[in-house]
């Protein structure tokens, strides 16, 4: 039972001190440029010449 219990306040002392070096600090991450091109582009507008020859651009990026 004590081990227990001394389990149970590490935890809980654990709990409330989280360190927030563990998370992914978001000034560093930045989208892929893949990413941002896809979302720029209007796959609507583009023939499917157009298409491709723009998938085989954002190939090269990766």
């Amino acid at each position: 039972q004590p081990v227990i219990q001394l389990a149970k306040a590490k935890l809980q002392q654990l709990e409330i001190e989280k360190s927030p070096s563990l998370a992914l600090p978001t000034v560093l991450y930045q989208e892929h440029p893949v990413i941002e091109k896809l979302k720029n582009i209007s796959a609507d507008s583009l023939s499917p010449k157009d298409a491709l020859d723009y998938l085989y651009q954002l190939k090269t990026l990766l």
